[in-house]
């Protein structure tokens, strides 16, 4: 329908996107950037809003600073990665992962994302500091769709509040302006 869109910087943060359908939701194809590795399956279609309405939860996790403790590393280690052997009872804040671009060391809560099934192939977490936010990300073991060439570590990158604000701000405003253009025609 529409040609791909790209909102903000792929070595930064961005989001590219493809509209597909507009019948009843807005449809298409998306992908995120982060440190100039994207994340996300192009072959997939999402309904764009599920996608914005969870980069939204972001905004406002980072913008409240309400968090969620570190339930969410233990929910993960238990569930995802079927890890009977860590240990639980201790309280742990972070995994004990090191990343390429850093380490899970410097995270005091961290929060699991999904995007929608654009994503379903990715393990995505972000925690954020006073100024950024800071994901880490993985491709899961067998993914559905073919990533050729794709890192198998677990990689992160940080990108500033304000950036990624703007960014997430700029793709709603560009989604409601295509919603209000299509429920005109």
């Amino acid at each position: 329908m529409l040609e791909r869109e790209l909102i903000g910087q792929k070595d930064v943060f961005a989001i590219e996107f493809e509209i597909t359908s507009t019948a009843n939701y807005i449809m298409g194809k998306i992908q995120i950037w982060i440190g100039g590795l994207y994340i996300g399956s192009f072959e997939d279609i999402n309904i764009l809003s599920v996608t914005l309405y969870q980069l939204n939860n972001i905004k406002t996790l980072t913008a409240s600073q309400s968090l969620l403790k570190n339930r969410l590393t233990k929910i993960y280690y238990r569930v995802h990665l079927g890890k009977s052997s860590y240990d639980f009872s201790l309280n742990h804040t972070k995994p004990p992962i090191p990343t390429p671009y850093g380490s899970r060391s410097n995270a005091k809560e961290l929060h699991k994302v999904s995007l929608g099934e654009s994503f379903d192939d990715f393990s995505i977490e972000y925690y954020y500091d006073s100024s950024s936010i800071h994901f880490i990300w993985s491709l899961h073991e067998n993914p559905y769709f073919e990533y050729p060439g794709y890192p198998n570590e677990e990689m992160s990158f940080s990108v500033t509040g304000d950036f990624f604000h703007r960014t997430v701000d700029e793709f709603e405003n560009k989604l409601t302006f295509l919603q209000n253009l299509y429920k005109a025609t």
